[in-house]
């Protein structure tokens, strides 16, 4: 996976074939676990947002509920938001989620290989991935990850130009 920007491309390897434990949010509030990996997600056809965060950062928090609206908004098109917070204590997690609506599934990486694996030094840290698993871009805020995915479903006719 080639990562690229205006003046570098960064060669991503990580082990699609890992295992993590997976939170999803059920609509009834509760919170199931599963074990899957990255492989589930990422290039099976999907745009996938990686969201990188932490509950104790400040400047995550406010995009917590703005991802929930991009998701919902977007998910009927494809759109699968994977939350890979950097604390990763479950039960704390897990609390999190539900305090604060998280919709969309997280990916709890105890030993920090996707941090690494993406080079991750500071979050937020938002990576959009297209259909075929390449990356498309990446930020910290989601508004500019948004004008993003709308630009490509617009250019592959999955919605109106006039939705937004």
């Amino acid at each position: 996976l080639a990562i690229s920007c205006a003046t570098h491309t960064y060669d991503v390897q990580y082990d699609s074939e890992a295992s993590y434990m997976i939170l999803h949010p059920e609509g009834d509030g509760a919170i199931s676990e599963s074990v899957g990996t990255l492989h589930d997600y990422i290039g099976q056809g999907n745009y996938v947002l990686l969201d990188f965060w932490s509950i104790g950062c400040k400047p995550c928090q406010p995009e917590i509920p703005k991802l929930v609206k991009l998701y919902d908004k977007y998910r009927q098109y494809g759109l699968v938001v994977l939350g890979v917070p950097f604390y990763v204590d479950a039960e704390d997690i897990k609390s999190f989620m539900q305090d604060c609506g998280i919709t969309y599934d997280q990916v709890l990486d105890a030993s920090g290989s996707l941090q690494k694996s993406f080079s991750v030094h500071c979050i937020p840290l938002m990576i959009l991935l297209g259909p075929d698993g390449e990356m498309i871009d990446f930020r910290s805020r989601s508004e500019d990850i948004e004008r993003t995915i709308w630009k490509k479903l617009i250019k592959e006719k999955l919605i109106d130009r006039r939705t937004k």
